[in-house]
């Protein structure tokens, strides 16, 4: 499974994708904790605000843009 964490594009380019990567590593690390998921099935990314689902010129937007998603892949 592929885990993609993502921000809104509020300050730093450079801390929001080490913030999108802990992001993405903390769904990863709480699957594994609790449902005893294979950490190796995992691929933990950071996008930062490089793939916004909504604008970030309002509130709303960017609280959009503040997610993580999951998406199954094949090898």
């Amino acid at each position: 499974m592929r885990v993609e964490g993502n921000t809104d594009n509020v300050g730093n380019p450079g801390g929001n994708l080490t913030l999108s990567q802990g992001r993405a590593q903390a769904v990863v690390n709480y699957l594994v904790a609790k449902y005893g998921f294979d950490r190796n099935r995992f691929i933990a990314i950071g996008n930062g605000s490089r793939k916004p689902v909504s604008s970030n010129s309002s509130t709303t937007g960017r609280s959009k843009n503040r997610r993580t998603d999951i998406q199954i892949v094949t090898r």
